[in-house]
């Protein structure tokens, strides 16, 4: 979400009568904006329904209904088969992906937070996203020492507004580990991202004590989720593409910093 662009109910771009979305191979899309209805009928699954009745609040239904059926019913243009016809699965690690037979191979994520929320596709690659409102945290300083390196800490310790910062660097390395598929087992302390805006970039990844950094093989983006909320999306390939999508189904096409870049130059191209 590049900085200016507004928030839209997350009904909006679920059932958008716009073309579907073209999902073109280095591009990451990303839909975003306000939770404000449930899903409409026919887009969400009865196992669905039944995970959201265990859930302890009214909000946290509401959001996780809202955001599933929006994710149904893009993957479903997508791939063009009916809402219901998408089948989604869980890797080894839990991370929900596709259910195997369903073509064009085509990633997803999903996050929500303080009723805004944001969703990512990308054909042949597994995208991660994060959303995280923007709150204030007692013992920042603990909290950054548990989870973040010690180049992200002295980030956090040195900025001018370090609540700020320090979301801004969590929702990166969430984006980072949702869209690696493991989860936390990757290790949060294991890679830096820098804390800069506009343009993150992914500085430092060393995991499974690999030789190789892994840095050079990411892509991560900054995204503007409004005011008093933190976003970011990532991608394992390198020089992709950020593609904002529209409700007429239109995108802004924006491309990811080269991992490693110092801050403040530009892209190449």
């Amino acid at each position: 979400m590049p900085h200016g662009e507004t928030g839209r109910a997350v009904a909006g771009p679920a059932s958008s009568s716009g073309p579907e979305p073209v999902l073109r191979d280095g591009q990451v899309h990303v839909w975003h904006g306000v939770i404000e209805e449930e899903p409409a009928p026919g887009a969400v699954v009865p196992a669905e329904a039944e995970r959201a009745r265990g859930m302890g609040s009214a909000r946290r239904r509401r959001e996780f209904l809202a955001c599933r059926g929006a994710l149904r019913r893009l993957l479903a243009a997508a791939l063009g088969i009916e809402p219901l016809a998408v089948r989604i699965a869980e890797a080894a690690h839990g991370k929900p992906v596709l259910a195997p037979g369903l073509l064009p191979p085509i990633g997803f994520n999903v996050s929500h937070s303080g009723g805004r929320y944001v969703i990512a596709l990308a054909r042949g690659a597994e995208p991660g996203v994060d959303v995280e409102r923007i709150r204030p945290r007692p013992r920042l300083d603990r909290l950054a020492r548990r989870f973040f390196s010690r180049a992200e800490q002295r980030a956090v310790a040195a900025a001018r507004k370090p609540v700020e910062t320090f979301y801004r660097i969590w929702a990166r390395k969430e984006a980072v580990i949702k869209a690696d598929g493991r989860g936390v087992a990757v290790g949060l302390d294991r890679f830096d991202v820098s804390a800069d805006e506009p343009r993150p970039v992914l500085l430092h990844a060393r995991w499974d004590g690999a030789a190789e950094d892994e840095a050079a093989h990411w892509s991560l983006f900054a995204l503007d989720a409004g005011a008093g909320f933190a976003a970011a999306a990532a991608v394992r390939r390198p020089g992709a593409r950020l593609v904002v999508r529209t409700e007429a189904g239109a995108g802004r096409d924006t491309q990811g910093r080269p991992a490693g870049r110092p801050a403040g130059e530009p892209p190449n191209g």
